[in-house]
């Protein structure tokens, strides 16, 4: 259900959680979307309850991997090899961004289309259960994929109505990225925020170029 003007944001803060390693997309280098969220991001910050997310941990998230505390080090490593292998043959892909939306947690910008990012984590998928068998794949039966960045996110009971009318002075327009890696990171809650732990990354579209599947943990 859409969000409303007469609606209320609900917290997005739940418990504090373990550490967890999973598969996402990262913006570090993309200048023209760090400056659309930026826009964003000044026209909603004076808003109470509102909590901006630092450009440098933007990120859209793909596939869930499992609690740190709850894989091996040697399976780390058989899943970036798997996941390198499964994705290698999953061809680059641009992703476009849309103007910023208000949802019931925050405000996010929305990337379509959806079947590239639904392949890198079908591949992402087939790698977990290769690895951890298929009923250890977060999420494969039940989670709907919605490929998004959440460029802030309420801590309180925000009225919608402050946000649309904030972000509806800024100038919609859209972009658009070109994505030809995923990177397996470990997440964690650094207050009202999530950071993370680089562990990997798995290069999309590389058996296409005839290139060595190379890297380290």
């Amino acid at each position: 259900m859409a969000v409303t003007r007469d609606d209320a944001l609900r917290n997005h803060w739940r418990p504090e959680a373990p550490d967890y390693l999973t598969w996402h997309l990262l913006f570090d280098d993309q200048p023209a979307l760090h400056a659309m969220a930026r826009k964003y991001q000044r026209a909603v910050a004076g808003i109470e309850g509102i909590d901006v997310v630092p450009i440098e941990w933007l990120h859209l998230t793909v596939q869930g991997v499992g609690a740190v505390d709850e894989i091996t080090a040697p399976e780390v490593h058989d899943l970036v090899d798997a996941a390198r292998e499964q994705l290698a043959g999953t061809p680059t892909f641009d992703l476009t961004f849309r103007p910023a939306e208000v949802h019931w947690e925050g405000i996010t910008l929305t990337a379509a289309p959806v079947e590239p990012v639904s392949r890198v984590r079908t591949a992402l998928q087939a790698a977990i259960a290769t690895v951890r068998g298929p009923d250890r794949v977060p999420g494969a039966d039940t989670d709907v994929l919605w490929p998004h960045i959440s460029l802030a996110y309420a801590n309180a009971a925000v009225p919608a109505a402050a946000l649309f009318d904030a972000i509806g002075d800024v100038r919609r327009e859209s972009v658009v990225v070109k994505i030809d890696q995923a990177a397996l990171i470990v997440l964690r809650r650094a207050g009202r925020r999530y950071v993370w732990s680089d562990v990997a990354t798995a290069q999309l579209g590389i058996a296409d170029l005839g290139a060595p599947m190379v890297g380290r943990l």
